[in-house]
């Protein structure tokens, strides 16, 4: 069975070890502490430590075998070793988790966002001999190592993080589920020019733990579709589009052509936990919920940091306050059937579609977020939500959420009044997919959208 290493990093921080090391021995943890020579002073009497050098990252004496987990930790106050030291093995190899600091508090009403005080991770012996081998996993800031771990040609997987706080899993049970752990999912992915980290975005698709039904890249007109990269991936499709249409506009249009059980919807330039599936389709089934969220990890490179963002488990509940962005979308697990209920996504809204699509849908499905993280978020210059025209503060956007937040006043006062909701939806001509690789889809046997998607010849 495999057992525990726990290292204590103080090559950049000491000065609160004595205090760190209290907390652990009272958690009952063994930890051993990574210092330098000169700081060999500061380590309480009693505690195990390992010297490093001066210079480089080599540990004299340290022996990892491959069935030796490693848990990788800062010298930090704000540890809950008690919660670290409950959560279960790994259950992969060549599997990482991060860990960090749990946030304070989660505002059952709101989501909200902070960064993470702390930050490690754990891993099976043989890659955290490799990842220790990286300087920038002895910087106290993750970010650098996540990157780093990215490019290699073979990235790990990542595994989900639990967000432990009271409340967390506060949604009520719903009807009978129509998502369950047998239903058929595609995994959406809109692409305009971020070919960059496509690569590390189809990696972790095709290692999901629960694998999906089809993964399609929808090509945005980039100019010269990512075809170099999606053939690295033989399982995954790529379509190009013939105009330039935006995200929600293409999601709307290929769930049209398409008849799966469900859409997993993800960013060209996010990534997931291997996992991320097998969470959500179970939180479906347990809840009866038809849109179902997490909680995200955000790799903020406009000042380099970790952030955490924390989103609300019962988002019919919020919605009940107002129209807010209380989900996390549009890169969340929808169904199919609510798609079809609620009318779709509103093509005439190129920027704010999938906060409308919530604000309609909370009226006749189950809406929550999971008490767990699944997603990494990057935060970055020139996208859709950073770019000086189409950004949070862009005029455009502001003119679209103020359309969209007054349509849904208007739908929850007819309610409220005892009334129905109107969903007027904007429709536009049907897209043309050209299929360029990979498997074909499963559509449907009469499409009324009139969408096509041109077979491979």
């Amino acid at each position: 069975m495999p057992t525990q290493l726990w290292l204590l990093n103080a090559t950049e921080n000491h000065a609160d070890l004595p205090e760190v090391c209290a907390q652990a021995h009272e958690a009952g943890v063994a930890i051993r502490v990574l210092h330098r020579h000169k700081d060999r002073g500061a380590i309480p009497a009693g505690v195990a430590a390992m010297e490093m050098a001066d210079e480089g990252f080599e540990i004299p004496g340290l022996s990892i075998e491959d069935d030796t987990e490693i848990v990788f930790l800062p010298c930090s106050r704000r540890i809950d070793w008690a919660d670290l030291r409950e959560r279960p093995l790994l259950a992969h190899k060549h599997c990482i988790q991060p860990l960090f600091a749990t946030p304070p508090r989660l505002n059952p009403k709101h989501h909200s966002a902070g960064p993470s005080v702390w930050w490690g991770w754990r891993a099976d012996g043989a890659l955290a001999r490799r990842i220790l081998r990286e300087p920038t996993a002895w910087n106290d800031n993750g970010i650098d190592l996540i990157e780093v771990i990215e490019e290699w040609p073979d990235p790990p997987r990542w595994q989900s993080a639990p967000l432990t706080l009271p409340g967390a899993a506060d949604y009520p049970i719903a009807s009978p589920p129509v998502l369950t752990m047998g239903s058929r999912v595609l995994a959406v992915i809109s692409h305009y020019r971020c070919e960059q980290w496509l690569h590390e975005c189809l990696a972790s698709m095709t290692q999901q733990t629960v694998p999906l039904a089809n993964i399609v890249v929808m090509d945005d007109c980039s100019g010269a579709p990512p075809i170099s990269i999606v053939e690295q991936f033989p399982t995954v499709t790529l379509l190009s589009n013939t105009r330039n249409a935006g995200p929600e506009r293409m999601l709307n249009n290929i769930i049209h052509a398409t008849d799966y059980d469900g859409y997993m919807v993800q960013d060209a330039d996010d990534w997931s936990t291997h996992d991320r599936l097998e969470v959500s389709l179970r939180g479906a089934e347990q809840s009866g919920a038809e849109m179902v969220g997490t909680q995200e990890i955000r790799i903020d490179h406009s000042v380099e940091r970790i952030d955490l963002g924390l989103y609300p488990p019962d988002v019919n509940r919020c919605m009940i306050q107002g129209p807010m962005h209380y989900n996390l979308h549009g890169t969340c697990l929808i169904s199919r059937s609510l798609v079809m209920r609620v009318g779709g996504f509103d093509e005439n809204l190129s920027l704010t579609g999938d906060s409308d699509f919530s604000y309609r849908a909370w009226h006749i499905g189950r809406l929550i977020n999971l008490p767990v993280y699944t997603l990494f978020h990057r935060i970055r210059a020139h996208s859709l939500t950073s770019h000086a025209a189409t950004g949070y503060t862009s005029r455009a956007r502001m003119l679209e959420e103020y359309y969209i937040k007054v349509r849904a006043m208007k739908q929850l006062r007819a309610v409220m009044d005892g009334g129905v909701p109107e969903f007027r939806v904007e429709l536009r001509k049907p897209l043309h997919f050209k299929h360029l690789l990979g498997p074909e889809l499963s559509t449907q046997r009469n499409p009324t959208a009139g969408v096509t998607i041109a077979r491979k010849q």
